[in-house]
């Protein structure tokens, strides 16, 4: 299943131009995704009712989250495939930078079969009170199309970001000392520590010498970090 968060130019000079965010899933059973379980799939729209008013706050980034997963204020980082190509939608309008997903979350069997109800057309009553069931079956994707020339870009999340908080805290609790692949990315990025406190103190490895701007967090030196216990890069 994929799910598309397309942006929109609104400014002059930028009405035709959009940005896609397509996030893959994959189904696999008793998995449970955080996004998904917040919105009303019991209401979704169909091809008689195209669309539903959105009644709960939906918050994308959990989209990249178990349900079992602690709530994060932050997008969890991703690596992704980017091209210049057209939206996959009528009327397929090219000047589309498209971002991909390079690793599919998984998504559980109740959630996919449920979306699979939801663009089927419903059945229907003939004249005579008999029930119609439609003739064709449900297909909602866009044939595969030639790449015509068009690169494709990857970026990899670990080369550039480093692991995620999530990916860390499910980890064993390591040693204090960091490989030489780590010292290096951190030379590299000229990054800093930050420290936010809510109902626990959290450090925070932040891309860059300039603040993230966090509500709570401010920057510490590396010593009161490492000592601390890291929790993310």
């Amino acid at each position: 299943m994929e799910m598309q968060i397309i942006h929109k130019g609104v400014t002059a000079g930028d009405i035709a131009k959009t940005v896609i965010l397509s996030i893959l899933f994959k189904k696999k059973a008793g998995v449970f995704n955080k996004f998904i379980d917040k919105l009303n799939i019991f209401n979704l729209p169909n091809p008689n009712e195209p669309y539903r008013d959105i009644t709960q706050s939906l918050f994308i980034p959990y989209a990249f989250l178990d349900a079992s997963d602690p709530d994060i204020e932050l997008m969890n980082p991703f690596s992704f495939y980017t091209y210049s190509g057209s939206e996959t939608q009528p009327p397929c309008a090219e000047r589309t930078v498209v971002y991909v997903t390079s690793k599919p979350i998984n998504i559980g069997s109740v959630a996919i079969e449920m979306f699979r109800e939801a663009i089927k057309t419903p059945d229907s009553i003939n004249d005579e009170g008999e029930t119609v069931s439609p003739m064709f079956p449900p297909e909602n994707n866009r044939a595969i199309q030639p790449q015509n020339g068009r690169a494709i870009f990857f970026y990899d999340h670990l080369a550039f970001c480093g692991p995620s908080a999530l990916t860390l805290n499910k980890r064993k609790k390591p040693q204090i000392g960091f490989s030489d692949v780590d010292s290096k990315r951190r030379d590299v990025r000229k990054g800093h520590y930050e420290k936010r406190e809510s109902s626990a103190v959290e450090y925070y490895y932040v891309n860059g010498e300039t603040p993230s701007g966090l509500p709570g967090a401010y920057v510490v030196s590396p010593q009161e970090a490492l000592s601390g216990g890291l929790n993310n890069f």
